[in-house]
């Protein structure tokens, strides 16, 4: 699936025109120019050859260093964090990156690892002046062991997918918060459970990885529910009503489109079991990355899993749903959960 042509039609021809004016003036113009512009529409840029990867990965790399400094840290610290770790950035953060003028301000940065990088991980945002509270192993979500103050609400992540949290703050008057989520098994096993997948985003040392680009491009978000979205416990409930005063829409995989997919096949269906491999994942590379020659995103998002497959669940909802699993499923690398606490009679062979 070429993503990059289906979104070329975002841009006029008189767009493009002025887009070629300011690529003649110099790269300065041109990357002043991309500074707030949706991520869908540089993408589209690439496609006509007016912006290439390299200008992409600045850009991105800027939005970063703004959003880092909200929580007190640079976006260098930011790239060796999820370096030395092999960390994921994922949640409302990535959405600020993908669409720069989002209308909020993330209350929070959610990081995602694996077990053996976790105390290295937490040292090293309290060198950083990081106050780290006692984990969590809520599964009912209810506790934040965090000091009284004006700190936001966390909706955990899917409870299957992660074995405990830490909420790190900086001392008052800041009231940024990070949440260090400590995975079952490969720091994206908790990413590929979310509850919808206009967050399943993530942001590693190597570049930013959106699994339904499309969709997510049109803030539209597909359900990661057997059921009704209402049916998922009360934070989640929360932040979905969050993103929907956002102007995000929840949308099953068959309301997508007037026109019929093929279940099953396509990478949009509940039916179909995706991998982090296939071609509908958008990798947009770092500037380190796409200076490299003849860089791989399928050799960097090898870094990240050697196998990572996934299917959302509220398969029953799609145009063939009579006899579909309806009850989603993360595997990464040997480990697999549910994709909701629904019960289910028998886990899928992949090893």
């Amino acid at each position: 699936m070429d993503y990059l042509a289906k979104y070329s039609h975002l841009l006029w021809y008189t767009l493009l025109d002025e887009w070629k004016k300011a690529a003649e003036i110099n790269r300065f113009t041109l990357s002043r120019k991309a500074a707030d512009v949706p991520l869908s529409k540089l993408i589209a840029l690439k496609y006509h050859k007016i912006v290439d990867a390299i200008l992409i990965g600045e850009v991105i790399e800027r939005r970063l260093e703004k959003l880092m400094c909200q929580f007190e840290l640079t976006g260098f610290i930011l790239i060796r964090f999820l370096y030395y770790y092999d960390a994921k950035l994922s949640g409302s953060a990535i959405i600020c990156i993908i669409f720069p003028n989002p209308g909020f301000e993330p209350d929070d940065l959610d990081f995602y690892l694996e077990a053996k990088h976790e105390s290295a991980a937490l040292e090293f945002l309290r060198n950083h002046g990081y106050i780290i509270s006692a984990p969590i192993y809520d599964n009912s979500r209810t506790s934040t062991n965090l000091p009284a103050g004006p700190y936001p609400i966390y909706s955990a992540p899917n409870t299957n997918t992660y074995t405990r949290l830490y909420r790190l703050f900086l001392p008052k008057p800041y009231t940024k918060t990070i949440n260090i989520v400590i995975s079952k098994g490969r720091a994206i096993l908790p990413i590929l459970g979310f509850h919808s997948s206009g967050v399943m985003n993530y942001m590693a040392h190597h570049g930013l990885v959106i699994l339904y680009p499309e969709t997510t491009f049109k803030r539209i978000s597909i359900p990661n529910a057997p059921d009704s979205i209402y049916s998922m416990d009360a934070r989640t409930i929360a932040a979905i009503d969050k993103y929907k005063n956002r102007n995000w829409t929840f949308k099953r995989t068959n309301e997508l489109s007037s026109v019929p997919h093929n279940c099953t096949a396509d990478p949009y269906c509940a039916q179909t079991i995706r991998s982090l491999h296939d071609k509908a994942v958008l990798h947009i590379p770092s500037t380190d990355l796409a200076m490299a020659p003849g860089y791989s995103a399928y050799k960097a998002l090898k870094s990240d899993a050697n196998r990572a497959l996934w299917m959302l669940s509220g398969g029953k909802h799609c145009y063939e749903g009579s006899n579909c699993d309806n009850v989603g499923f993360a595997y990464v690398d040997a480990t697999e959960i549910l994709a909701s606490s629904a019960a289910k009679t028998e886990k899928h062979q992949f090893i």
